[in-house]
């Protein structure tokens, strides 16, 4: 840990570098929030707007469709636009930006590790970097 200390204070520093790894972390605390950003991920694969409607009844194919699921969403989401990963131009429309570019390479590690926790592997292989959860930062 104390060999990292100094690279990740150096990250911490930058903007984008910091909304990454607390996003990393937020998904690697918690499932769910890695599952809404993979929905983000896969529909903006695919078109850069996407409506609420759309990630709820995702979502709620796996988790139920009841009020926590619909509070659960609402409560990463406005983290999700804190850290500039998308947009909401108006209530309840998404849109997709340009990739987070990383300025520290341990960002997009951490990055990586939280994908690795959520899937259960030990090492990445060139095609998971093609799933949707990677679709907002360059690597």
């Amino acid at each position: 840990m104390d060999d990292n200390r100094d690279v990740l204070n150096l990250a911490i520093t930058k903007k984008t570098d910091r909304n990454i790894i607390l996003i990393a972390l937020l998904n690697s605390a918690f499932p769910f929030s890695f599952d809404v950003l993979s929905v983000f991920g896969k529909y903006f694969s695919v078109q850069d707007i996407i409506n609420s409607d759309t990630i709820k009844k995702t979502i709620s194919n796996t988790y139920g469709g009841n009020r926590a699921t619909e509070n659960g969403i609402y409560s990463v989401v406005p983290m999700f636009l804190e850290a500039g990963f998308f947009k909401r131009p108006k209530m309840g429309v998404y849109q997709s930006l340009n990739k987070l570019n990383a300025i520290n390479s341990i960002t997009t590690e951490i990055y990586k590790e939280s994908y690795k926790v959520n899937n259960q592997c030990s090492s990445l292989s060139q095609y998971h970097f093609e799933d949707p959860y990677f679709n907002f930062i360059v690597l």
